[in-house]
């Protein structure tokens, strides 16, 4: 049995824990100090060791804070899961289990808790992406979306979506977009979205690149001869000269 219990500021700060009278309510703290790891206590224990009277165990009882289990006063404290939640690899199932009104073991419910709040943030983040990808203003989006839809059988994601947000708002076009889903669509890669989105970028950065590459031409074609030029294409042409003189001959 642990060494150490929890108490929830949901159960003993709530009104009908304050109301009780300060004996009843030192008493519940007892109880669960020594209750085992299914909150199974056996109270009449507890009383004695504390000296505490009957009549505070039966204001608990009344008050839907515990529940007598059979005529030696085993209880249970009904708010003991509320109150704790103990580690599967240090769980010690209570010898008085059998007692419970169900007659089955307190199962650890940690494990069903983990999961539903992974459900939870899962549908969080759908319902995230719907939001995102149903935007009336963004007809570009939608377009990309859909494109992505036809593609794939199945909606992209929401970073996805923001990513190419981000894509239309800067200077892509959704046609330029769908060309490069359609691409990976005929390749079929295991993540799609990240492959389109580095597809793009890699399309942007080399379009950029041909792009200074053919200022720098332009620039050179338009900037004035240096002087040592100057004399090279006046020596060219003296000797083109020269050699149209001689076949002249």
């Amino acid at each position: 049995m642990a060494e150490r219990r929890m108490f929830s500021r949901k159960i003993v700060s709530a009104a009908r824990f304050l109301r009780m009278p300060a004996t009843a309510r030192l008493l519940y703290y007892d109880l669960g100090m020594h209750a085992d790891d299914d909150g199974i206590v056996e109270a009449f224990t507890v009383l004695q060791m504390t000296r505490a009277a009957e009549d505070d165990l039966r204001v608990l009882v009344s008050k839907g804070f515990v529940q007598l289990l059979n005529d030696d006063l085993v209880a249970y404290l009904c708010d003991w899961k509320t109150n704790n939640f103990i580690r599967k690899d240090r769980y010690m199932p209570s010898m008085y289990q059998a007692l419970l009104p169900s007659g089955q073991p307190v199962v650890n419910r940690g494990k069903e808790r983990r999961e539903k709040e992974r459900k939870r943030q899962v549908s969080l983040g759908e319902r995230k992406n719907e939001d995102t990808s149903s935007s009336p203003d963004l007809p570009d989006l939608v377009s990309v979306r859909e494109c992505f839809k036809d593609s794939f059988g199945r909606q992209p994601d929401g970073s996805f979506l923001a990513s190419m947000q981000n894509l239309l708002q800067a200077d892509k076009s959704a046609e330029e977009i769908c060309g490069y889903v359609r691409q990976s669509a005929q390749k079929s890669p295991r993540n799609p979205e990240a492959y389109i989105l580095a597809a793009v970028r890699t399309g942007s950065r080399q379009k950029a690149a041909s792009g200074v590459q053919e200022a720098a031409k332009q620039n050179a074609e338009d900037a004035p001869l240096a002087q040592w030029e100057i004399d090279w294409l006046e020596q060219v042409q003296r000797r083109r000269a020269s050699q149209s003189g001689e076949r002249s001959f």
